[in-house]
């Protein structure tokens, strides 16, 4: 017997697979779209791009071990998608109502990572906007420009494609580790009705601490040390790491840290008001796009419901 609830294998599988071959479509997209731009003629950059690469390599092997050896998802907390594990449903206070509207939500990878989408991309987008008081100055009177789609779609799949998913991967790994072992120690000592505890010691030990040093870690490695603002990314490294715990997915980590990048790289390559210009609409087609996905999922899965 395992120390941690049963999971649906079925569901698990659906879902890494879902995952996996996201991410490398994404990958092999990056590198038509970044060669066509001539940025594989600079080493240091094709290097950077396959460094990425091989950490969502490492998160997807590392997931489908757990996954596919027998038992092992019993004894390992694996923040691929492990609701039935998260603090929402063991925290030995409260649990959300299966079939419930947040427990779908939360019991899915694709509605879980577009929810989270949903609700912070206004937020990230208001922390990149121009200041109020310069946008009723200069918008009015801006003059218009052509939007450089190439240079914008190379810098996405170069700055946001494959970095959002390999970087959290590897906290995910960090994460999954030091949870499953407080969480076995736990269990060990006080047995099977402590697990709970376990859960709160995981949540305050591993999402504030320890993600925020292992994000400054593993963001550290991949700048090369150019990042100077640790305190920022400490602090982004502990809501990542919190959102896995919380809701045992990297679905709600990978969200944020795409939105960040995603509005990072628009905000760098056009800047200023143009930004506001361009972004904007951006974030309209995110919101729209993330409401039309989750409601088609969600229907879907009702539709399966009723059926049973």
């Amino acid at each position: 017997m395992g120390i941690f609830q049963k999971e649906d294998q079925a569901k698990n599988v659906v879902e890494f697979v879902i995952y996996s071959v996201s991410i490398i479509m994404f990958i092999v997209i990056g590198f038509g779209v970044i060669g066509a731009q001539g940025i594989f003629n600079e080493t240091q950059k094709l290097l950077f791009y396959l460094l990425l690469t091989f950490y969502n390599i490492v998160f997807i092997v590392y997931s489908g071990l757990a996954i596919f050896i027998k038992g092992i998802s019993q004894n390992l907390i694996v923040y691929l998608h492990n609701f039935e594990n998260s603090w929402l449903q063991n925290n030995g206070l409260f649990k959300l109502k299966k079939g419930g509207f947040l427990y779908t939500i939360f019991d899915n990878f694709v509605l879980s990572f577009f929810f989270f989408v949903l609700i912070f991309s206004p937020i990230f987008f208001l922390g990149f906007v121009v200041p109020r008081q310069t946008a009723l100055q200069i918008l009015p009177v801006a003059p218009q420009s052509v939007f450089p789609v190439q240079q914008v779609t190379a810098r996405i799949f170069y700055n946001v494609f494959p970095a959002f998913s390999g970087e959290t991967g590897l906290l995910a790994i960090l994460n999954s580790l030091l949870a499953s072992l407080i969480m076995l120690i736990t269990v060990k000592v006080f047995g099977k009705k402590s697990a709970p505890i376990g859960m709160w010691i995981i949540l305050f030990v591993v999402g504030f601490a320890v993600s925020g040093f292992g994000w400054n870690f593993v963001h550290g490695t991949v700048s090369a040390g150019r990042e100077f603002n640790q305190i920022s990314h400490f602090i982004f490294g502990v809501e990542q790491g919190l959102l896995m715990i919380i809701t045992g997915s990297i679905a709600p980590a990978l969200a944020i840290h795409f939105l960040n990048l995603l509005f990072w790289v628009l905000n760098d390559e056009i800047g200023g008001i143009e930004f506001f210009r361009s972004g904007f609409p951006l974030l309209m087609v995110i919101v729209f796009a993330s409401i039309i996905i989750m409601t088609i999922v969600f229907n879907l899965r009702s539709r399966k419901k009723k059926r049973r």
